[in-house]
């Protein structure tokens, strides 16, 4: 063992405001032995008697005094058994453990004294304090009285400094942080045992780290350390493949398909666009006016009395307030004389009932002057508006004296429906007023989504033709976003052409079946009722008239009600969804009827509702000589048919002075009768060509309607229920047997390019 150098013998002296040493109590002692058979025990040498002692002989006796925990020890004081005749080498070390001793003192006594000798050394942090005794001048013999060590207790916890806040960018919805190392000092221990509370790793957010330092006299100290982990990465997204698709009409519905995102913290970032929605919305206080609201010239009122009972604004199918929701109608009105009674204001059927009232208005109240009254739903409700809608007020009372006068204005600008669709009601029918618009504002005070406008209509976005750029958008749950493209071509469709080189709105079904006239086949013939066409079995003259065929591709029809129909002669092949097309030129008429025009049905087995009415059963496209267009249908053949749909007063606006459908020219006519809305309702449309089929034809839609239910034939005489089984207003849902062309009271009318097709 090296020997450390002997150090003086001193007492401590302590000045200012230094700690003084105390006694550090010592639990126990142990030692390498004793003398046998004597009462010089361990424990001698701190029961505080310096009679007694601790005594073992041989050179490197050892005894050990044993603290309860790690003190700082100063020094100790020994006094020697017969020190002052002899002088004791010794060695002094210390262990916190008990197992691993540093020597911190190595000495001789003075020999001078049995009192109490010093042994100063640095200070030193120490549990167990051994003395290790190296013989003496007289002998091997190790004999110590007592021994005191002086030291101060530790009371005071280290200083702990964690390390600084940290803020990291997050890897993960748990990111690793490494946090770094606390500044501990304590100045008892030199080694305080340093833990932490930090998790594994970290979540999002800012989370605590509190450190703990502990000495080894059991003080404690903490300190806060703040870890924030923070999601500043957006996103990664990829927009669905660009599509490149045939449209399908004026807006095409396209499934999109869905983009995909990954975030390193959120597992489910919000995935959006900003493509069209074909299903509207709706929001409070959106005001609809059907004339120019800053026009001066809605002053000119029209009287309405006793024989003038409704006046109307028609809703027709290209108009901006179909599928708009409203709860208020306001009009403009004054009073002229002294009417009494009362005005119903909303929206009216093509008979004058009431289809959805708004209020009712005593007209004895009215001002004198020009003055607008508001009408409105009761609580929440909203009515949806639908193509044929008549809406505006009815007064069934007053005379030419006495009358209210709805205000109206001439303004040519107003485009609220594509034209002016303004109507009155005269005493047994409804009188056009195309110049005019009612002064009537539409209100919708409360909001909420508003039902689709089209039967068909899809959650799909829709576009136009073109390229429409859809740009996605994801949206992690810490706000941070990304966007990727996606290009949806939406193309115009090649024209497909039918046989006779016209456009089809609607392609033929696979394997669907298609019929066409054949009078050009060189072969001129006559078809007298009930004769069918030698050369094409399916088509049939009939009703009172005859069908001239030139052979060169035209039929003459003539005669009081000749028509057409076409059906096989089994009876065996239905028609259900069909596109029936033709040419017709209106050459001559006998008398004039209001019926009369280019009319045709389809969904039928009207070949023999002679013999039984109940299968008269079928819809009606009718462009009318007089200039209107309109849908009807009849449920039984027998007394009356069905209202039309969506309204008489629709107009084709032919170029003609009196707006009459022209007499020789020919007009392109489609007629698309199809059912919808999973075989639920059954939708009408109306096509006009005016080119005679140049390059396939420029057809313009003039009407749709979508029968959904309610549309009646009610006076028909027969209790139809009864007789046939089926609601007076059912929808047409089943196949018939025929198709045909009708007209009325023809001395010429003729046709070329008749077909019929199966469409989807």
């Amino acid at each position: 063992m090296a020997l450390l150098a002997t150090m003086p013998f001193s007492y401590m002296v302590t000045s200012g405001e230094e700690a003084i040493p105390t006694i550090l109590p010592a639990l126990s002692v142990t030692a390498i032995g004793y003398e046998p058979g004597s009462t010089n025990v361990p424990e001698n040498i701190i029961d505080g008697d310096l009679v007694t002692r601790w005594s073992n002989e041989g050179k490197g006796s050892w005894i050990t005094l044993n603290m309860d925990s790690a003190k700082m020890v100063n020094y100790l004081d020994i006094a020697w058994f017969r020190g002052d005749i002899r002088k004791t080498t010794f060695e002094i070390s210390v262990s916190t453990d008990g197992d691993n001793f540093t020597p911190i003192f190595y000495g001789t006594t003075s020999g001078g004294t049995t009192n109490f000798e010093t042994a100063d050394f640095p200070d030193t942090l120490a549990r167990h304090v051994k003395i290790a005794v190296y013989g003496n001048t007289q002998n091997n013999w190790s004999s110590i009285n007592e021994v005191r060590v002086y030291g101060m207790a530790d009371v005071a916890g280290p200083l702990i400094l964690a390390p600084a806040d940290m803020t990291v960018e997050a890897n993960g919805p748990m990111t690793e942080v490494s946090i770094g190392t606390p500044t501990v000092i304590d100045d008892m221990d030199p080694s305080p045992v340093v833990t932490n509370d930090a998790p594994a790793a970290f979540p999002m957010d800012t989370t605590s780290v509190i450190w703990t330092a502990t000495d080894a006299s059991g003080n404690i100290s903490t300190a806060v350390q703040s870890i924030t982990v923070r999601d500043t990465t957006a996103p990664a997204i990829i927009a669905p493949p660009d599509i490149t698709i045939e449209s399908t009409g004026t807006l095409t519905p396209v499934a999109l398909g869905m983009a995909t995102a990954a975030d390193l913290v959120d597992p489910s970032p919000v995935i959006a666009n900003d493509a069209p929605i074909r299903l509207p919305t709706v929001t409070p206080d959106e005001t609809y006016p059907v004339t120019h609201m800053s026009d001066t010239t809605a002053s000119f009122g029209l009287s309405m009395h006793s024989g003038r009972q409704a006046h109307v604004e028609v809703v027709t199918e290209p108009s901006q307030l179909v599928g708009k929701s409203i709860d208020q109608i306001t009009l403009r009105m004054k009073k002229v004389g002294s009417p009494i009674g009362t005005a119903q204001i909303g929206v009216f059927n093509v008979d004058l009932s009431v289809h959805k009232l708004f209020g009712n208005l005593d007209v004895s109240k009215i001002a004198k002057d020009y003055t607008d009254y508001t009408f409105a739903l009761s609580g929440d409700e909203l009515y949806r508006i639908e193509v044929g809608d008549k809406i505006g007020i009815k007064y069934s009372g007053g005379s030419y004296g006495n009358y209210v006068a709805v205000s109206v204005d001439q303004d040519s600008k107003d485009t609220f429906d594509g034209a002016n669709a303004y109507l009155q009601y005269y005493t047994t029918y409804w009188q056009s007023f195309p110049n005019y618009d009612m002064y009537m504002v539409l209100k919708q005070t409360h909001g909420y989504a508003a039902e689709s406008t089209s039967a068909e209509a899809s959650p799909d976005p829709v576009f136009p033709v073109g390229t429409t750029i859809v740009t996605w958008t994801v949206t992690d749950a810490s706000g941070n976003t990304s966007t990727a493209s996606q290009n949806v071509t939406v193309i115009a469709p090649a024209i497909t052409k039918d046989r006779f080189g016209i456009a089809m709105i609607y392609k033929t079904i696979p394997s669907g079946r298609e019929w066409y006239s054949n009078w050009d086949n060189g072969k001129v013939r006559t078809l007298l009722s009930g004769e069918r066409d030698p050369y094409n079995s399916e088509l049939v003259a009939r009703g009172d008239g005859t069908v001239k065929i030139d052979g060169l591709g035209i039929a003459t029809m003539s005669g009081n009600s000749p028509r057409m129909y076409v059906y096989d002669v089994q009876k065996s092949k239905t028609w259900t969804n069909t596109e029936l097309t033709f040419y017709a030129k209106r050459i001559s008429e006998t008398k004039t009827l209001s019926y009369q025009g280019f009319v045709a049905g389809s969904r039928t087995n009207h070949q023999d509702a002679h013999i039984d009415p109940c299968l008269g059963a079928g819809y009606y496209g009718r462009m009318l000589y007089d200039g209107r267009i309109n849908f009807q249908k009849e449920i039984v053949h027998h007394g009356a048919y069905s209202e039309t749909r969506p309204g008489p007063d629709l107009s084709t606006w032919w170029s003609t002075p009196d707006k009459t459908l022209p007499k020789n020219t020919w007009v392109g006519y489609k007629f698309v009768l199809k059912t919808v809305d999973g075989g639920q309702n059954v939708k009408l449309e109306l096509y006009r060509d005016l080119t005679d089929g140049k390059d396939g034809g420029d057809w313009k839609k003039l009407m749709e309607y979508t029968d959904k239910g309610g549309w009646g034939q009610y006076e028909s005489g027969l209790d139809v229920q009864k007789t046939c089984g089926i609601p007076e207003d059912a929808k047409v849902l089943w196949s018939g047997v025929s198709a045909f062309i009708r007209n009325d009271a023809v001395s010429s009318v003729q046709y070329k390019m008749f077909s019929i097709r199966e469409v989807a």
